[in-house]
């Protein structure tokens, strides 16, 4: 009888006018070092008082999670109970999930930025795409690390998949994979001189559609 395969559980978000941070592996795969994963990695700041970036994530850990419940790779109970908890306090040990607390960050006294936010740490084995304002890919890699740099305004494309229990979590949890990112605004450099902010327009394409603040679990009869 063959071995039943682990299903890949995914729900894909946007983020519109988030802050890209941390550029280390966003242009090169993490290599070298015996603790390299060899993915490249996206890190994106979020503030805690922007609602509509906090719910498109938080209803998409509840979609991600729900399916992941019906297809028996979650236990309902515990997921649902730690889900609530990643809403209003983020990842834990626990239960890894998409947001990372900035104030109880170890490096948030070094990194000031990251207090008031949320971080969210995405990766990929595949390079991230890099997008222009007109939606235009931008294949070369010297003018992506031009355009995309510490502090920049973007859109971006990422990702959760839901895993059940495992060597990395006990109890499963839900991690992010990135895909693409899109240039929207020039900002302040994190760490160096001030670009100022500039507004590009809203007429960047994502390709989603609504999906609307049903909750998932209330489907479910939670």
């Amino acid at each position: 009888m063959a071995e039943d395969k682990k299903k890949f559980i995914t729900v894909p978000v946007m983020l519109r006018n988030v802050r890209l941070v941390q550029t280390f592996n966003l242009f090169e795969p993490d290599s070298g070092s015996k603790y390299s994963d060899d993915k490249y990695h996206l890190n994106l700041l979020v503030s805690k008082d922007d609602k509509e970036n906090i719910d498109a994530i938080n209803t998409a850990l509840k979609q991600v999670t729900a399916e992941a419940i019906k297809a028996g790779e979650l236990p309902q109970e515990q997921t649902i109970e730690f889900v609530r908890q990643a809403i209003t306090g983020g990842s834990t040990d626990e239960f890894p999930s998409p947001l990372h607390d900035g104030d109880k960050d170890k490096n948030a006294d070094k990194y000031t930025y990251l207090k008031g936010n949320w971080l969210i740490r995405a990766s990929s084995k595949n390079p991230v795409r890099f997008y222009d304002r007109h939606a235009e890919q931008i294949e070369d890699v010297p003018e992506a690390k031009r355009e995309f740099y510490p502090g920049v305004v973007v859109n971006a494309k990422i990702t959760l998949m839901a895993f059940g229990a495992s060597r990395v979590a006990s109890n499963g949890g839900v991690t992010v994979w990135a895909s693409g990112i899109q240039k929207a605004a020039d900002g302040e450099r994190l760490g160096g001189a001030s670009d100022g902010f500039t507004d590009l327009g809203s007429d960047n394409a994502d390709g989603f559609a609504p999906t609307g603040n049903t909750d998932p679990y209330a489907a479910m009869g939670m």
